[in-house]
């Protein structure tokens, strides 16, 4: 999703699962048009026949209510309508299900496409852009007033308020995590190096519960993060160069 000059080369492979699941959720294999097609055509040919609807419905009610009818002139032949209306009210009610669950599971995943399309377009904006750009040049790190880490910054406090709301969006499972993690952790990653010790301990004073998110993947095997695809061991921070998750785990 974002631009490839956002993101420098990694050493995850192509068999990474991280990719694999991303490029399945974001694949363009849905069945919306065709459910949508049809669902327009019926309802389509319904508006311009008023009397096949209104005759599709009287035979609905009819097949229904036709058991207690048979069954006052034939009790027997009655209960034998009825189980053979009960199977064909059982096998409609299970088609209808099947293609109500699809459509919602297709629309849901049309909605997360949207829903990441416009969280990409928030990532581009003014302050979170620069903050992005700060810590990929280590500009926070050079400061030259020892204090800088202690006094509130604009453009980070974007940035890291936007992984707030990444963070509320995966908890409320709007978007795969493996889409999310495919396209926004490289930044938030930075919090894992050596030489971001000011960042990291920004975000430790000034984002706790985006601290807890962190340290949480880690400790999890840094199934969202993973920080390895992007830095080598020896460039990670001494507290989390042991037990370095794979991506290739």
């Amino acid at each position: 999703m974002s631009p490839p000059t956002d993101n420098p080369p990694t050493s995850a492979t192509s068999n990474s699962p991280v990719f694999d699941d991303a490029s399945t959720a974001l694949a363009d294999e849905t069945l919306t048009p065709i459910l949508e097609q049809v669902e327009t055509k019926v309802c389509r040919f319904l508006q311009q026949n008023m009397r096949a609807f209104w005759f599709s419905l009287f035979a609905a009610l009819g097949l229904i209510i036709s058991p207690l009818l048979v069954s006052c002139y034939n009790a027997t032949t009655g209960k034998e309508w009825s189980e053979t209306v009960k199977n064909v009210g059982e096998s409609a009610a299970i088609l209808i299900a099947a293609f109500a669950a699809i459509k919602w599971a297709n629309e849901r995943r049309d909605r997360a496409t949207t829903v990441l399309l416009e969280l990409e377009k928030k990532f581009q904006e003014g302050d979170i852009a620069k903050g992005k750009k700060m810590l990929e040049r280590g500009e926070f790190e050079k400061s030259d007033d020892p204090n800088h880490a202690s006094q509130r910054n604009q453009c980070l406090d974007a940035l890291l308020r936007f992984y707030v709301l990444l963070y509320g969006v995966l908890r409320a499972r709007q978007v795969p995590a493996a889409s999310l993690s495919y396209c926004f952790r490289y930044w938030l990653a930075h919090y894992f190096k050596a030489d971001c010790h000011e960042f990291r301990r920004y975000v430790n004073k000034y984002y706790p519960s985006t601290r807890a998110w962190l340290r949480r993947d880690w400790n999890e095997g840094g199934k969202f993060f993973r920080p390895n695809d992007f830095f080598k061991e020896d460039e990670l921070a001494a507290e989390f160069r042991q037990s370095i998750p794979s991506a290739n785990k």
